[in-house]
């Protein structure tokens, strides 16, 4: 069984690195390390995991994580008795959780700048700003204005009956 894995592996990774691997010897890009692409591009020598660009993408990332971790306790408690989120990350950002997943891939794409992260972001930032402007849709419709956007400025009115 062992060995008919590795002949598929194989035969996938020929496919697979083509012109690359004829022209680049020594190339695998199904290792991991191929994922660092900063390392061979910007002459860092040493270990991928520890050069500045990837050890900045650890900040971000938990950055990110933090950001959505406050954002969610904030939407949780006000998701109990029904009233919105305006503390917290809320009362800064418009969607802290979707930016929180944005900033996390920011920081996924600079420490590993594959063909996949690349394509996947556009798209899945695109898909994070529509489900945002979806979401304030449904809440001027369910919420009788109590929560305004203004352009990029936002004005909140308080609602006494979501208060009391």
């Amino acid at each position: 069984m062992r060995s008919h894995w590795l002949s598929t592996r194989h035969r996938v990774r020929e496919r697979l690195e083509g012109w690359l691997a004829r022209r680049f010897p020594g190339v695998d890009p199904l290792s991991h390390d191929f994922g660092h692409r900063w390392s061979p591009l910007l002459g860092f020598e040493g270990n991928a995991h520890l050069n500045s660009i990837h050890l900045a993408s650890n900040v971000v990332i938990l950055l990110g994580f933090w950001l959505l971790a406050s954002a969610w306790k904030v939407l949780y408690e006000a998701q109990r008795p029904s009233t919105l989120a305006s503390t917290g990350p809320y009362a800064h950002i418009r969607h802290p959780q979707y930016a929180a997943f944005i900033v996390i891939m920011v920081g996924f794409l600079l420490q590993w700048p594959t063909l996949v992260t690349l394509v996947m972001f556009p798209i899945l930032t695109i898909t994070y700003v529509r489900l945002g402007r979806r979401e304030e849709v449904e809440v001027e419709a369910t919420r009788s204005g109590s929560h305004v956007w203004n352009g990029m400025d936002r004005v909140r009115r308080a609602d006494t009956s979501l208060h009391s």
